[in-house]
């Protein structure tokens, strides 16, 4: 199943209207189970799909690390809508990698741009169908480690850490740079992958910001006029 759609539409302006195809997103629903019990349901964008279950699972607690898996063959032939997940018994539980670098001030005046720079050159998605999440994760030389696109962003967040986990470079990841405005949620994936600042293109939420300021994550995002805004970095001086 392809990630967009071409789609027939009729294109309307104030003098005319004509016949055209677009692309849209495509939407499919996955089932996670665990050892044979519903996980979550959830909507997705085609592609990507063990990065996802890898990544949701690191997300939500399940694994710490790939070995925690018994095995990464998730789908069945015939069954690309269900995701069998297979965990080790007696796993020791080990708390994510948490960064402790100053991150000083020119970073946010001069790298974060490069940061969402980096971030727009891979939204493939994006460019086809202008309706599509992406995550970037980078390292502390900026370089990406993986980015992913998905219709939702906390699956995009998701297939992001599953792709690094993979490689087996999610202890280098020290940024997230996001097209969608941070939620509590998106704190969390953040604090389980061990970063030290997530950037986005919309403001964060309040109960947002709460959360980093406690976990020690700087939070930051472009504003509307000329540069950024920055949450919690008094926290490090």
């Amino acid at each position: 199943m392809e990630a967009s759609v071409a789609t027939r539409a009729v294109h309307v302006t104030g003098s005319a209207s004509k016949p055209t195809t677009i692309q849209l997103v495509n939407e499919a629903p996955l089932t996670i189970e665990v050892h044979g019990e519903p996980l979550l349901r959830i909507a997705y964008t085609p592609g990507d799909e063990q990065a996802l279950v890898v990544g949701l699972c690191f997300s939500r607690g399940l694994i710490d690390q790939l070995e925690d898996f018994e095995n990464l063959d998730f789908f069945r032939e015939g069954e690309p809508g269900r995701a069998r997940v297979r965990l080790r018994t007696g796993r020791a539980r080990r708390e994510p990698p948490r960064s402790r670098d100053r991150v000083p001030d020119e970073f946010f005046a001069v790298q974060a741009p490069r940061c969402f720079e980096t971030l727009y050159r891979h939204q493939a998605l994006k460019s086809r169908t202008v309706a599509a999440h992406a995550v970037a994760l980078l390292d502390r030389e900026l370089l990406p480690l993986a980015v992913k696109e998905d219709l939702g962003r906390h699956n995009a967040y998701d297939k992001a850490i599953g792709q690094a986990l993979l490689d087996g470079v999610l202890g280098r990841a020290w940024v997230a740079v996001l097209t969608s405005r941070v939620v509590s949620e998106l704190v969390q994936r953040s604090v389980r992958a061990g970063l030290a600042v997530v950037l986005s293109v919309s403001r964060p939420s309040a109960l947002a910001v709460s959360e980093a300021d406690r976990s020690g994550l700087i939070l930051a995002c472009l504003s509307r006029e000329d540069g950024m805004f920055v949450f919690n970095k008094g926290e490090q001086e």
